[in-house]
């Protein structure tokens, strides 16, 4: 479960509530939250300052590019 559904839940909204929030459609939320398709910058932004109000240290970072990579060695010849 990524952090947009966590926050979304403790805020006590639905998936509808957060794509009219969007205004896209709660097929195209879905697909979103989902890892389908991605948000774009306006929806980052909106998605931030919603959540800012129970988690005022939230950053865009977090929400969306909190992933983590595995660190690759390459042979140095």
């Amino acid at each position: 479960m990524n952090l947009v559904v966590k926050m979304r839940r403790f805020a006590g909204l639905t998936q509808t509530d957060v794509a009219k929030i969007l205004k896209v459609s709660l097929q195209t939320y879905y697909k979103k939250e989902n890892g389908k398709t991605p948000f774009n910058d306006d929806e980052k932004i909106i998605l931030k300052e919603l959540f800012s109000k129970d988690f005022p240290e939230v950053t865009i970072d977090e929400l969306f590019f909190n992933q983590k990579v595995s660190k690759v060695e390459s042979e140095v010849n």
